[in-house]
């Protein structure tokens, strides 16, 4: 465990790689013996470009959510973010003192 926790930045490009090799490696090999090799690498090099392109979208867009949440409800949670720290300092934690100053929801 201890290994792929620092080999991560090798692991999970790997992962990312065989997961497009077990998506595409079906339809090269069902393809192949109907259609001329080259076409069927094209035809696989474009399914895979689509796909990727499409779960990059759909990753954008949930994060474009988040963010336009986030935007919407600031003052939510400017309220709840002023009210734990008014509950911390009255539990005798002066958070002010350990924190750095900058560090608000308007920041």
């Amino acid at each position: 465990m201890g290994a792929l926790y620092f080999g991560r930045a090798v692991f999970e490009p790997l992962a990312f790689a065989l997961f497009i090799i077990a998506l595409s490696a079906p339809m090269l090999q069902w393809l192949q013996p109907k259609v001329g090799k080259m076409l069927v690498l094209m035809l696989t090099v474009c399914t895979v470009i689509s796909v990727v392109l499409i779960f990059f979208t759909m990753v954008f867009w949930g994060v474009g959510q988040v963010a336009a949440w986030v935007i919407a409800n600031i003052g939510l949670l400017e309220t709840v973010y002023r009210t734990f720290m008014a509950d911390i300092e009255d539990l005798g934690f002066p958070l002010d003192i350990l924190l750095p100053s900058n560090l608000e929801p308007r920041w």
